[in-house]
């Protein structure tokens, strides 16, 4: 029999962004592969659903865990994957999550996906809002059975900053490859297309800037809202 894996899925009614996005493109096709398998895909939804469609072989198990504010979601999380993981009719050889922070005390193995380290990066935040995001992302790489980032930048940086070994570390980015590709209908005119959030941490700036140095060169379309207050 396949394996069973259980995903925590409490932040994903949340807005689009990295983490939705992932989710909904990587999940469906989760469940196609453990299913193909023998095995399962459950996810636990938090107090709100889960913001995207789901096959219907996925199992949701309902919580309470809010999204928001995180704190909240801290608290509540750790406790309520113990109790599904305890029920005698939910079976999992796995547990997985796709933010920050794993709770701890978990019975089964976990895996972690981790989109960026920006909480510990200079310029981010405050000395000591990056000294602790620091301690939280060593102890959930050292405690994750495997962990999944969406660029090489954050393997590598896990690898030179964290200790992390390049064996337990894989890299699984948007829009990986199970996407039918179409026929490209080339445009002389078409401009440069940037999907995602505004954020001065992705360097659109100097995308910006660049493009902007040679006049041959189409425009810029952004297609994305700013976060954090950022205009």
């Amino acid at each position: 029999k396949g394996p069973r894996v259980l995903v925590s899925g409490v932040v994903l009614s949340q807005p689009m962004g990295g983490v939705r996005r992932h989710n909904a493109e990587l999940l469906p096709r989760v469940a196609e592969l453990l299913e193909s398998v023998g095995g399962g895909l459950s996810v636990m939804e938090g107090s709100e659903p889960v913001g995207f469609p789901l096959p219907p072989s996925v199992i949701r198990v309902p919580s309470r865990v809010p999204a928001h504010p995180r704190l909240a979601r801290v608290i509540r999380e750790g406790p309520a994957i113990r109790h599904v993981l305890s029920q005698a009719d939910h079976k999992f050889d796995l547990v997985h999550f796709g933010h920050m922070p794993p709770p701890r005390r978990l019975p089964l193995p976990f895996t972690l996906t981790l989109h960026d380290l920006r909480g510990a990066e200079s310029g981010q935040a405050s000395r000591l809002s990056r000294a602790a995001a620091r301690r939280l992302h060593r102890s959930a790489v050292d405690r994750a059975t495997l962990v999944m980032t969406v660029s090489e930048t954050v393997s590598m940086a896990l690898i030179s900053n964290y200790g992390a070994s390049s064996g337990r570390i894989r890299v699984v980015p948007n829009a990986a490859d199970h996407l039918e590709v179409r026929p490209r209908s080339l445009d002389q005119n078409a401009p440069i297309l940037h999907v995602g959030h505004v954020e001065r941490h992705k360097n659109v700036g100097l995308l910006i800037r660049a493009i902007a140095t040679d006049p041959a060169l189409p425009p810029v379309c952004l297609a994305g809202a700013p976060k954090g207050g950022e205009d």
